[in-house]
C-alpha cells in the first residue's frame, strides 16, 4: 500500500522560490520539475509497538470526583530517534519507522503552535538528508519577536516555515476542511521529492500506530475489565460492565482508526461491538467539523469494509460525547480551540492539584471540561453547568452510566508552558504559577 507524502532535500543551495501556486505564470523551471512522491507504508506486525521500545504505554488508575478512571498514558511514549510522544507518536509511527534518506521534503500546514508541526519537525530532523516545510498564516508579531513553545522547538529542529496571507492560506487549505490525503491541487511541490502530510497527520499514515494502540486497549480491557459486572446502578445491575474510552479529538483520526480496529478485534473474538465503546470530544471546531473530518477520512482510510462485513453506508464511527444541557434547555457550546478560558483553567488546576493528573490546555482540559459534566459530583459556577446534584441526568441521557471509563492521555504537555504565558498575559493566572 502507498500513500501521498511531501518531502524536501536540505541542501545548502535549496531555497523555496515563490510563487507557490501552480497557476502562477512566473513559476520557475526548478519548481515545475518538482513532484509529489508516494512512500510505502510499512505493514503491521504483531511485534510492533507504538512506543518504539517494545512496551505498551502504561495505564494508571485515578479517583476523580468519586469516580474510578483509568488513564492510558501515551504522554509517556518516546519514539526512537525522534523522541515524539503522545498521540502523534501513534499517528506518525509509520513515518518515524521509514528509512528516509534521499533528499525528501515533508510538507504540511496548520497553526504556528501545532503539536503535529513540532512532531514532524522532530521526525524529519532525525532523518538523514531530509527537511520540513510548513505553511501557516502570518505569525503574530509577538510570537515572531519572542519565539516560544512548539514554534521555537520546531524552528530549532530545522523547520522552514512559510507564512501566507489569510486569503492565500484559505485559497489553498480552506477546502481541506473535511480532510484529504492529497495536497491542494494548486500547491506546487517545493522540491524534487515532496511528501504531503495532511494537517494533524489525518491520513492512512496513522493506521499502523493506531492499530497498535487499539491492540493495547483491547488487551487491557481483556485482562483488567472484561467480566466485571455493574453493581448498585439500578437498571443493568448484574450485567457485564463495558469500557468507555474517551479520546480528545482534533481531526478525529486517532479515534476513527482506534474504533475501527477495536471493532475488528471484538468481531474476531466473537464479542459484541458494545463491549468497548470509543467516545470522542471535539476540541477543534464543533461536532460538525469533527464529523466531516471522519467521514472524509473514511473515504480514504485504506480500510476494507469486508473485514467487518459492512456495507459502504455502515462504517462504524466513534460516539461523539456532547456537552451537557444548561438550565433552561440550552446547550453548552464547545470551547474555542486555543482561546484561554477560565473554565479550562479551573479544570486544569483541579485535575493537577486534586487528582494528580497533568493534562495539556488545548485538548486535555477542554475534553475533561465536557467529561466532568457527566460526573455525579461535578460542580461548576452558575454561569456554566448546574451542579449535578441539583440537576441529575436521566440515565438514558448519560452514555457513560454503567461503564468503566478510560481516558486517553494524548500528550501535548510540552506546549503547556507557552499556553500558561497567554493565561498570565490575560490575568487569568499569577506569574508565580507560570514555569
Amino acid at each position: 500500500m502507498f500513500f501521498l507524502l511531501s518531502l524536501f532535500a536540505p541542501t545548502s543551495s535549496f531555497q523555496l522560490t515563490p510563487p507557490l501556486l501552480r497557476q502562477a505564470s512566473t513559476t520557475t523551471l526548478s519548481l515545475r520539475l518538482n513532484k509529489w512522491i508516494k512512500l510505502e507504508i510499512p505493514p503491521s506486525t504483531s511485534s510492533d509497538s507504538g512506543s518504539g521500545s517494545g512496551k505498551a504505554s502504561p495505564v494508571e488508575v485515578h479517583q476523580i470526583r468519586s469516580r474510578k478512571v483509568f488513564v492510558k498514558r501515551d504522554d509517556t511514549l518516546n519514539l526512537e530517534t525522534s523522541h515524539v510522544s503522545g498521540n502523534k507518536a501513534r499517528k506518525l509511527f509509520s513515518l518515524n519507522s521509514m528509512p528516509l534518506s534521499n533528499n525528501e521534503t515533508i510538507v504540511s500546514y496548520g497553526g504556528p503552535q501545532s503539536n503535529a508541526m513540532v512532531a514532524l519537525a522532530a521526525i524529519t530532523n532525525s532523518k538523514k538528508n531530509c527537511n520540513f516545510v510548513y505553511y501557516t498564516k502570518v505569525i503574530p508579531r509577538f510570537l515572531k519577536k519572542n519565539p516560544a513553545g512548539n514554534f521555537l522547538r520546531a524552528k530549532s529542529l530545522g523547520m522552514q516555515i512559510i507564512e501566507l496571507k489569510p486569503d492565500t492560506y484559505n485559497e489553498l487549505f480552506k477546502s481541506m476542511d473535511g480532510g484529504t490525503s492529497d495536497p491542494p491541487p494548486n500547491l506546487a511541490p517545493p522540491s524534487e521529492q515532496s511528501v504531503w502530510v495532511p494537517q494533524g497527520g489525518a491520513c492512512t499514515l496513522a493506521k499502523l500506530g493506531c492499530e497498535i494502540l487499539a491492540d493495547e486497549l483491547f488487551d487491557f480491557w481483556s485482562s483488567e475489565v472484561k467480566g466485571q459486572q455493574i453493581q448498585g446502578q439500578g437498571q443493568g445491575q448484574g450485567q457485564q460492565m463495558p469500557l468507555a474510552i474517551l479520546i480528545p479529538c482534533g481531526t478525529g483520526t486517532t479515534a476513527f482508526y482506534v474504533n475501527w480496529f477495536l471493532q475488528k478485534r471484538l468481531r474476531k473474538e466473537g464479542l459484541g461491538n458494545r463491549e468497548i465503546e470509543v467516545f470522542c470530544v471535539p476540541c477543534v471546531g464543533d461536532m460538525g467539523y469533527l464529523q466531516r473530518q471522519q467521514v472524509a477520512l473514511s473515504k480514504n482510510s485504506g480500510l476494507e469494509l469486508g473485514e467487518l462485513e459492512l456495507g459502504e453506508d455502515e462504517i462504524p464511527f466513534p460516539t461523539v460525547l456532547k456537552p451537557r444541557d444548561k438550565k433552561g434547555g440550552g446547550k453548552i457550546k464547545y470551547l474555542n480551540f486555543g482561546k484561554p478560558e477560565f473554565h479550562i483553567m479551573r479544570v486544569y488546576e483541579e485535575l493537577l492539584e486534586e487528582h494528580g493528573l497533568f493534562v495539556d490546555l488545548l485538548y486535555g482540559a477542554p475534553a475533561w471540561h465536557t467529561l466532568l459534566g457527566y460526573f455525579d459530583s461535578f460542580e461548576l459556577e452558575q454561569d456554566s453547568f448546574e451542579q449535578e446534584k441539583e440537576n441529575p441526568p436521566k440515565e438514558k441521557e448519560n452514555p457513560l452510566n454503567g461503564k468503566f471509563l478510560l481516558y486517553y492521555h494524548s500528550g501535548g504537555l510540552e506546549g503547556v508552558s507557552s499556553q500558561m504565558k497567554r493565561y498570565e498575559h490575560l490575568g487569568m493566572v499569577a506569574k508565580k504559577d507560570v514555569q
